[in-house]
């Protein structure tokens, strides 16, 4: 093949790459989300890279932009939008594929440089780099690419040779990893990268690519139970992080990822230019969001879900009502995810943003009910859900708690009714600040005068015990169950729900 470039990688071609990636990932993602067994056997890699490259896509809809902003936004929007462990590492990726790139014509050693750049970038966004993973397959696109780089080889077929060397790659996986040798299947992130650069020589060949011949990776012939994958962590944890109050930005990626990587396993942390996203799999989800201010940087957009509950939520196990519990209180995230809830936690002082929309996508359900606690909500949510807010705590527990006891066969409309009539029927009291036992007893006494079958006490951080142990005498001496959940929010009130 000639020299010449057969594209230049300008704001219209960014958007039909971008818009061939979603296509093709929307096309494959069940079979992707089928083979997904590791890190986790969730059933969701498919689904997470088709998100995360549809939101690259939605950033890039701008009129009228240049190429650099359009490479910008399209890694931004990647980045901020990236869903699960796979989602992060391609979006580090693309996004330093893209900053690599210069202006103008895509000369073939650029690109082959710029495909090694991203490589580079993708293995330190990971704590403990695993091979026989979307990590190799990038390094193999890469070296691929230096291979072929020769003086009268165009930038397509460089690209080419790069993605025959991936496919190659791919095809070693199922022996690379004990998970995939086990389920007999090839990693699913690793071939969704390679879909995603399909999509870029389709465009660098100017839509006139010739056919190609692609293995065709193996399903996995049993369904993988997602508990097989937990070890590392029940929940999964994500959040953005900015530069504000940051006085030691280039370092904010290394001192988050060393600050995670105790805490659980499958941590990345991508971004960069005062943005970043960070991910990981842990058994203590409020230490995963406090490592962030433990590196001098502030956690926002924080989304919590427990692996187990959502397992195959995108796929075989979808369920007919979704349920995101949006919270203030810390101490009761661990709790709602188990429940089945993708919890949308917002800090102190803050409302709930864009991380709304990620977290409705992540319950995999085509009818979600949105339970928000009051003063949580700035904004009416955009998609079409059924949305509730102006909630107490104890309202939000009680839904989640509801939902779970639920047979899903039910049905979305059953299912969202009882959730609702449950909410609807906690009565609320909050007993103050102050630590008055005397005063909490009496008002625990005239909240339970009418018939209760369960009280739920929610103390507040700094609420003194003998506060709790009233509420509890009185709930005792009624003969009315109770529970107590610390909320982990500070001060030192404690609110009540009877139900």
């Amino acid at each position: 093949m000639s020299g010449t470039v057969e594209q230049t990688l300008d704001a219209p071609a960014l958007h039909a790459w971008a818009d061939a990636a979603v296509r093709a990932l929307d096309r494959h993602r069940a079979e992707l989300d089928q083979l997904n067994v590791f890190p986790v056997a969730d059933s969701d890699t498919g689904t997470n890279l088709y998100l995360t490259l549809r939101e690259g896509l939605d950033a890039l809809t701008r009129d009228g932009a240049d190429a650099d902003d359009a490479a910008r936004d399209f890694a931004r929007g990647a980045l901020v939008g990236a869903r699960g462990n796979s989602g992060v590492i391609v979006s580090q990726y693309l996004g330093a594929l893209l900053r690599s790139l210069p202006p103008g014509p895509v000369a073939a050693d650029a690109l082959a440089t710029g495909l090694q750049t991203a490589t580079t970038a993708a293995y330190r966004a990971v704590a403990n780099p695993v091979e026989g993973t979307v990590l190799t397959i990038a390094r193999a696109v890469g070296d691929g690419a230096a291979a072929a780089t020769r003086p009268g080889v165009g930038t397509s077929a460089v690209l080419d040779a790069a993605i025959d060397a991936g496919y190659q790659a791919l095809g070693r996986t199922a022996n690379q990893l004990d998970a995939l040798r086990a389920a007999g299947v090839l990693d699913a992130g690793a071939w969704g990268l390679l879909l995603v650069l399909d999509a870029l020589a389709e465009v660098l060949h100017g839509g006139d690519r010739p056919p190609t011949e692609r293995p065709v990776p193996a399903m996995p012939e049993r369904h993988v139970c997602a508990a097989e994958g937990l070890a590392g962590g029940e929940f999964e944890v994500m959040y953005v992080v900015g530069r504000e109050g940051l006085t030691d930005e280039a370092a904010i990626d290394v001192m988050l990822r060393d600050a995670l990587a105790p805490i659980g396993d499958s941590v990345a942390v991508v971004g960069g230019e005062g943005l970043w996203q960070a991910h990981v799999h842990t058994h203590t989800p409020l230490a995963a969001v406090a490592a962030a201010a433990g590196v001098g940087a502030r956690a926002t957009q924080i989304r919590v879900r427990h692996l187990a509950s959502q397992s195959g939520v995108h796929g075989a196990h979808r369920p007919p009502l979704g349920l995101v519990a949006v919270t203030g209180a810390p101490g009761l995230t661990a709790d709602l995810a188990r429940a089945g809830a993708v919890v949308v936690l917002v800090p102190l002082g803050e409302v709930a943003g864009p991380e709304l929309e990620r977290a409705i996508d992540d319950t995999g359900a085509d009818t979600v009910l949105l339970l928000a606690v009051d003063g949580l909500l700035h904004l009416p949510v955009a998609r079409e859900v059924r949305s509730v807010h102006g909630l107490s705590e104890a309202q939000v527990v009680a839904g989640a708690a509801t939902l779970a006891s639920l047979d899903p066969a039910l049905g979305d409309a059953r299912l969202a009714d009882e959730v609702l009539a449950a909410v609807s029927g906690v009565r609320t009291m909050d007993v103050g600040a102050g630590g008055d036992a005397g005063r909490a007893a009496a008002l625990a006494a005239e909240l339970l005068a009418q018939p209760c079958a369960l009280l739920t006490v929610l103390p507040a951080a700094d609420a003194p015990p003998d506060v709790v142990d009233a509420v509890l005498a009185v709930a005792a001496d009624r003969g009315v169950e109770a529970v107590v959940l610390p909320t982990g929010a500070p001060g030192d009130g404690v609110v009540l729900g009877a139900e």
